[in-house]
């Protein structure tokens, strides 16, 4: 087990009870004006954040060991897309 290299993965808590729409007003909120994130987005934006993460240090790893220009381009490409990717998380 690693001692304190790695950071822990957030914890998510489980609801017991469900939540019932009991008006109109909450269905809008969830359709039109901005809400608050739910538990589970909020741990999937994680999630594919940190999956981001590991992908550029693959990318940028088989970028510097790559021979023909060609596939250095397309890794250089795959760069550019995962660091919007992690700008947007």
């Amino acid at each position: 087990r690693a001692k304190g290299v790695y950071e822990k993965e957030g914890y998510l808590f489980v609801c017991k009870e469900s939540e019932v729409m009991d008006s109109v007003e909450y269905g809008m909120e969830m359709i039109g004006k901005r809400r608050g994130l739910k538990w589970m987005e909020g741990g999937n934006m994680y999630s594919k954040l940190r999956k981001s993460i590991v992908a550029k240090g693959l990318v940028v790893g088989f970028e510097e060991v790559g021979r023909d220009k060609g596939v250095r381009r397309f890794m250089e490409k795959g760069v550019k897309v995962v660091n919007k990717h992690i700008d947007i998380f």
